[in-house]
């Protein structure tokens, strides 16, 4: 999450004036520079940018664009194949909305979007475990999800996260009372090969969750032979054959919380510890051996949930307690010591799911609600009052897998 208020300080910027312009551009639009006609041009069809136009005759490179509107503070902004500056996730990052009516520029390569857009799902239990990894395409999620490859082990309540290059499962349950420490790890170009053992947690633990930045990787919380705990440990994932190593701890030691990051945060919601939880606790990536801090309160206490984020909001959906939960409540990162609200609802009310974003949509996928479940359903992050749809179905019905997806 980009510190908003930081950015504010911000007042600099690199303008080039008395440009040649394209006739067809239009204040605000992002453009390129075209070196052979000498004229700037609206950055249609994923051409990389160089900069805004911000002002007659007037091309924005860097700092602050200032004179537009409906921007939402916080959010962070891309081009579109049109060359319009909008929240769809695309090919270039653009920057960052420091107010309704300004952008700081950080014109960037996001990801290749031809090589995106898949959904995974891993591991699992319905009476027997599963080491299944399946797969949904997301630009055609009504079609169902396809088996893929083998885990190492079969195995329950695991996490898992990606680096859209490779994909981590970590921790789980192996049979009765009999946990694991593994992380193993599978290449996304290369996904009908069965994952590889490469390293392993601190503590053999299941039901807890992780998250990653793309460089390291964060375990928290879970369930041992010991007990409820509080650990936060992490891997470096360039070099994941290194065990991982202890950073800090929770607020609070409990199994069943979901987590998320926004690059710069990450955050733990929910969870068990003989009661249920409704708090939201919060470490700095940066300063990863200090404990976590609460945050905020979910909007009902409860385990068994799952979360993503698109760094703008973050939202827990499902979850059981003294019943299934259908709710999708949303935090604001940038104001998190206020409460979850509710936004919309499940499908299906059900505990023991895992989910995914794209920025654009959130996927949720299986999980228990008196029977075991295959549903895949989904909800519009910027229209998250209106409830889920359901999509597609997973290979198998079961819960307690755990998911990622490529398309951020």
């Amino acid at each position: 999450m980009i510190d908003i208020k930081s950015l504010t300080h911000i007042i600099s910027s690199i303008k080039l004036s008395n440009q040649s312009i394209d006739d067809d551009v239009s204040i605000g639009n992002i453009v390129y520079y075209d070196a052979i006609n000498s004229k700037w041009k609206k950055a249609i069809d994923n051409i990389k940018p160089n900069g805004v136009y911000s002002a007659q005759n007037e091309v924005t490179l860097a700092g602050k664009v200032t004179g537009l509107s409906g921007l939402s503070t916080g959010a962070v902004y891309y081009n579109s194949i049109d060359g319009e500056i909008k929240k769809t996730p695309n090919k270039y990052k653009v920057g960052y909305a420091i107010s309704s009516t300004e952008l700081l520029l950080d014109i960037t390569e996001v990801y290749n979007i031809y090589s995106y857009g898949y959904g995974w799902f891993g591991g699992g239990y319905s009476g027997s475990y599963y080491n299944v990894i399946d797969r949904i395409t997301l630009a055609s999620d009504t079609t169902n999800a396809i088996d893929r490859c083998d885990l190492t082990d079969a195995r329950y309540g695991l996490t898992s996260f990606t680096d859209n290059v490779y994909g981590w499962f970590g921790g789980g349950e192996i049979g009765a009372g009999s946990f694991t420490d593994i992380i193993d790890r599978i290449t996304l170009a290369d996904d009908t090969t069965n994952a590889i053992d490469r390293c392993d947690l601190v503590i053999a633990r299941t039901v807890l969750s992780s998250f990653t930045d793309n460089v390291y990787g964060w375990f928290g919380g879970g369930y041992s032979a010991s007990g409820d705990t509080n650990i936060i440990d992490r891997i470096t994932l360039a070099d994941d054959t290194t065990n991982a190593i202890d950073r800090c701890d929770l607020t609070v030691a409990r199994r069943f919380p979901s987590a998320f990051t926004d690059n710069v945060y990450g955050w733990f919601g929910g969870g068990y510890t003989g009661a249920f939880q409704n708090i939201v606790d919060r470490i700095t990536l940066a300063s990863d051996t200090t404990n976590a801090i609460d945050r905020c309160d979910l909007t009902v206490a409860r385990y068994g949930l799952t979360s993503f984020t698109d760094n703008v909001y973050g939202w827990f959906g499902g979850g059981d307690a003294v019943a299934y939960y259908n709710v999708i409540d949303r935090i604001t990162l940038a104001s998190d010591t206020t409460n979850a609200i509710d936004r919309c609802d499940l499908v299906i009310a059900r505990s023991y799911l895992s989910s995914f974003t794209d920025n654009v949509y959130g996927w949720f996928g299986g999980g228990y609600s008196g029977s075991y479940l295959n549903v895949v359903d989904r909800i519009t992050l910027a229209d998250d009052t209106t409830n889920a749809i359901d999509r597609c179905d997973l290979t198998v019905a079961r819960q307690g897998q755990s998911s990622f997806c490529n398309g951020k």
